[in-house]
């Protein structure tokens, strides 16, 4: 998993799709579609790449295909490591009539040698009524979770089993948080969802 001279691929994806009312065969879905993808990559002896984004988005139309993926790559180096952190926290307003948000963790060792690979996928998906925001205080909550996320994809490289337990521990308590503060906004009357949650979380070293 961390030493790898011929090549080595670890992936972890899901795509769950529910559909409220069917689309026409050989239709295309069109329609509200965020789109997460964060890439770190190295190829580099010694190097250490690490890449981190938290999106939070309004999603309406007809279909919602959002992604929200990460993937984190070594090849052809010795002592590289790389991270890529995806965090997706979606709103869906309307009546969409296809559901399929993809989340996705992948992480690859090509041709390396001592080099080591993670990727960390959450997504949230809440349906709502109509079109809907986070209260003033908790976009400033919601922030800070996000520079935590940043900081904690940065200060440790996914060199051990060890390391990247100890961040995949680090990354669920963050998201954790971030998934209690909406929940707060629903019980405060801020948010007014109109079905229960999706929440999905793939991990891949």
């Amino acid at each position: 998993m961390h030493t790898t001279l011929t090549g080595k691929l670890v992936a972890l994806a899901a795509v769950a799709a529910t559909v409220a009312t069917p689309i026409a065969r050989g239709a295309t879905p069109q329609g509200g579609g965020a789109s997460n993808v964060v890439v770190s990559h190295v190829r580099r002896d010694g190097a250490f790449s690490s890449r981190a984004r938290t999106q939070l988005a309004q999603v309406a139309g007809p279909a919602v295909a959002d992604r929200n993926i990460a993937s984190a790559s070594a090849t052809g180096c010795t002592g590289c490591h790389a991270t890529a952190v995806a965090v997706q926290l979606l709103f869906v307003s309307g009546d969409p009539q296809y559901v399929a948000p993809e989340n996705a963790a992948i992480a690859i060792n090509a041709g390396c040698t001592s080099c080591g690979t993670f990727a960390y996928a959450w997504q949230y998906v809440l349906h709502v009524d109509r079109p809907t925001h986070l209260s003033a205080a908790a976009v400033l909550q919601e922030h800070e979770l996000e520079q935590q996320i940043e900081a904690t994809a940065t200060a440790t490289q996914p060199d051990s089993l060890a390391d990247d337990q100890a961040l995949q521990e680090r990354l669920d308590e963050l998201t954790s948080e971030l998934r209690d503060l909406v929940e707060q906004e629903i019980a405060r009357g801020d948010l007014e969802p109109s079905g229960p949650p999706r929440l999905r979380s793939h991990v891949a070293f």
